[in-house]
């Protein structure tokens, strides 16, 4: 009898997290769907919703610090792409976009190039212009 209860339990929780994880891909997309028609601040409410779902997906977070970053809200931006590096430290496009975050919102220069030069030694060649360009 224990068995079953036991059994029952765990299938319960299987379907559970199956849900909770769909959950999290459904506003995902949803929000990558706001970003592309430009409805930022939805797309942050959408990306927010997932990251409830997912606490752990860089690619989320990333998401939602690029619609921060249209949205011009820098310090949040900022602490989005930070959050992406720390679980993703070799997500080189989210030390480029903290970098810009950075440089948008006048931040020392140093702090900037340091993330385009994180980026680079990472193989995202495009932050060789920003190289170029801020930290020359």
């Amino acid at each position: 009898m224990n068995k079953k209860i036991i059994l029952s339990i765990l299938v319960l929780l299987s379907f559970g997290l199956t849900l909770y994880a769909q959950s999290a891909g459904q506003f995902f997309r949803q929000g990558n769907a706001a970003f592309d028609r430009k409805a930022y601040d939805s797309a942050v409410m959408l990306y927010s919703k997932a990251i409830q779902s997912d606490l752990r997906s860089p690619e989320i977070y990333f998401h939602r610090g690029n619609a921060l970053l249209k949205l011009e809200k820098f310090d949040d931006a900022i602490v989005d792409f930070s959050m992406v590096i720390s679980i993703d430290p070799k997500f080189a496009e989210a030390y480029y976009n903290r970098g810009m975050s950075r440089k948008l919102k006048n931040s020392p220069v140093q702090n900037c190039c340091e993330d385009f030069r994180k980026a680079m030694d990472l193989g995202f060649t495009a932050a060789g212009k920003a190289m170029d360009d801020y930290c020359r």
